[in-house]
């Protein structure tokens, strides 16, 4: 799932306040975003876990609690799990949340997944909870838990449009396209100023075998965020598949230009500099692509393999 991690690095931080929770935790919740948001994930983390201690030890009545658990179809599993909690500020739930995202930061998924697990045992109706651990899910390679919890967040709030976009990446590897198109378009419908969708919908689009409806897409994006790597990603390897290598290689050069170490980019590059015949600028893209992801490796041999029998 190749654009699972820009995917991934979309996670928003949830913003929630409430008035109950002592200052200390509020203070503690807000410093740990604005170190999230400089890169600190560490510091992010340890801010979150202080946030999470502090508003933990709040306690109050059955009513309160009630109120904090914002969900009308809960299994009977959950009701049980949600009486033995003596938690009753959600502020803690959002806390958990906001650390599991600095855990996803520094792929730490499994503590990530443990985050999301306990935000949805305090407040089963967290719709963030369950897209974060649905893209934790898709990672791990487990598209069964990360389809249930991208529909759970779906059910929970029919116009989260994130939600939506995840579930057409879990769609889309499993072939079900038709489908997988239907949640792109909705998301797009639901956010037409988002450039992201719009680059996920390009590339459903485009491995679909709809090269012209890519390549609006991907404009579209470009138009709407000109500094958006992906998008020049997306234009540049439908360019590619379309045999268009001189206007792919201006496309990737971009992407790079804006992203230094998006391997992608490079990898794609090296593809179309040796479909145009530029072998010293392939390996060397080749070589930094592998630096910067071994992973692709097998795939690049592969692929370098039937550019090179073109020329036959």
């Amino acid at each position: 799932m190749s654009k699972l991690f820009v995917f991934a690095a979309l996670i928003i931080l949830v913003l929630n306040t409430y008035s109950q929770s002592p200052r200390t935790a509020h203070d503690h919740d807000e410093r740990g975003r604005d170190r999230y948001a400089a890169g600190d994930y560490a510091g992010a983390i340890a801010d979150f876990t202080l946030a999470i201690d502090l508003s933990s030890r709040i306690t109050g009545d059955r009513d309160a609690r009630a109120r904090n658990f914002s969900t009308s179809d809960d299994s009977a599993e959950e009701a049980i799990v949600r009486d033995r909690i003596r938690v009753i500020d959600p502020r803690t739930a959002v806390s958990y949340v906001n650390r599991a995202n600095a855990y996803f930061a520094i792929s730490d998924i499994d503590r990530a997944i443990a985050d999301f697990d306990k935000a949805v045992s305090i407040s089963p109706g967290l719709v963030e909870a369950y897209v974060g651990r649905a893209t934790a899910y898709l990672i791990k390679n487990d598209a069964a838990r990360a389809a249930d919890d991208y529909g759970r967040a779906i059910k929970l709030d029919p116009k989260y449009a994130r939600a939506y976009v995840g579930r057409g990446m879990v769609r889309l590897d499993r072939g079900e396209t038709g489908v997988a198109l239907e949640d792109f378009d909705y998301a797009v419908k639901l956010e037409p100023k988002n450039a992201d969708y719009y680059c996920h919908r390009g590339d459903a689009r485009r491995i679909t075998g709809d090269p012209a409806g890519a390549l609006a897409d991907f404009e579209f994006a470009i138009k709407l965020a000109p500094t958006l790597p992906a998008a020049y990603l997306g234009r540049g390897t439908t360019r590619f598949n379309k045999r268009e290598f001189g206007p792919a290689v201006s496309d990737f050069t971009k992407a790079i230009e804006l992203n230094g170490a998006y391997a992608e980019a490079y990898k794609n590059r090296g593809y179309a500099y040796l479909a145009l015949g530029n072998t010293a600028e392939s390996v060397n893209d080749i070589n930094v692509t592998l630096r910067l992801a071994p992973r692709f490796r097998t795939e690049i041999e592969a692929n370098l393999a039937i550019i090179r029998s073109w020329k036959r």
